[in-house]
């Protein structure tokens, strides 16, 4: 078995191995990738995965061929890209989600590696038509006119955002706020005092099918966080059609009792949590269970890894940038 190099100039001849996202990240430059050849000298696997900070690196694509399978393919492949990863001798995780809950195969070959299932009831994805969201109690409230989509926004603001989030380890789209995915005449945000003070963004994933890529407070507001969503999902309502689907991934209690709250009977977010759940079943079931299964590397057993990443709000001191390590990745494969 060989293992070989993928990237933008290679990779559309082996598309057929990866997910549609990691194809995307090749051709753009952003995701590290490899393919297996078996004995005969045949594409049979391939893995593709990228830094989403500077803590965490993600797997989005592995899989192999039934016939090459139960031969260490996989293995080979998770391998490879594992040791590019780990010259970083920074705490970091690998990180892999499986979506699909049929996924019996992978879920079986993870389950015989170091990686280790993280169970979290909360980490979910729902998925709904903008025409179900429109009809939700909580959007037939009046949002108000004071939000800007996007589009309307001075890069400059953004710019000192996108400084700001790096600072603190908080999330940031592929290529920015102001990216080629992001629906920039449908995401929105408050400005106070010349400085964006809350957003939501709203990602394309492909025709007919968007997500709420990231919602975001500075100040910890209910009311703020689904004033933002009405006014994303108005502009989404007027731009496209009421059977676009919206994923909405929920990553911890907040976010789950956020989608919640968007399909409750009688909807009130100052009081989101405090009250006994009633809601709506017919929408609230979730269109994806996530297996999350993470392996963490140069960070002493006795210490959990979020305490070592969060010290007073802090990250570790790294020097540079997903991005950067990225572009460092693919130079060290290629040399």
């Amino acid at each position: 078995m060989t293992i070989r190099l993928l990237d933008k100039t290679n990779y559309k001849g082996y598309a057929p191995l990866l997910l549609p996202e990691a194809v995307e990240g090749i051709a753009e430059g952003t995701m590290l990738a490899y393919v297996a050849f078996n004995d005969e000298d045949k594409p049979c696997g391939a893995v593709a995965g990228k830094f989403l900070d500077l803590n965490s690196f993600v797997i989005f694509s592995l899989y192999v061929l039934p016939s090459d399978r139960r031969k260490g393919v996989a293995s080979e492949l998770l391998a490879e890209i594992e040791s590019q990863v780990d010259d970083y001798e920074v705490p970091y995780r690998m990180v892999f989600t499986v979506e699909d809950e049929n996924q019996a195969t992978m879920l079986k070959f993870l389950e015989s590696t170091e990686y280790v299932e993280d169970d979290d009831e909360f980490d979910q994805v729902f998925m709904f038509t903008l025409e179900d969201i429109k009809a939700s109690e909580l959007m037939k409230k009046d949002s108000g006119n004071d939000k800007k989509t996007f589009a309307q926004i001075d890069k400059k603001l953004f710019d000192a955002l996108e400084a700001e989030h790096k600072k603190r380890g908080d999330y940031i789209p592929e290529g920015g706020f102001l990216g080629d995915n992001i629906m920039k005449d449908i995401s929105c945000a408050n400005i106070t005092d010349n400085e964006i003070t809350s957003y939501a963004v709203i990602e394309k994933i492909d025709d007919g099918k968007v997500r709420l890529a990231s919602l975001w407070s500075k100040e910890v507001s209910p009311m703020t966080v689904f004033s933002l969503l009405r006014s994303a999902f108005h502009n989404a309502s007027e731009r496209l059609d009421k059977d676009t689907k919206v994923l909405m991934h929920t990553t911890n209690e907040d976010s789950y009792r956020i989608v919640m709250e968007l399909f409750k009977e009688d909807p009130e977010p100052d009081k989101m949590g405090e009250e006994e759940d009633d809601y709506d079943d017919e929408y609230l079931k979730p269109y994806g269970i996530l297996h999350k299964y993470i392996k963490t590397s140069h960070i002493p057993d006795y210490i959990e890894f979020e305490e070592y990443k969060f010290e007073d709000g802090e990250l570790p001191e790294t020097e540079g940038s997903p991005s950067e390590w990225m572009q460092e990745l693919f130079d060290k494969a290629k040399g």
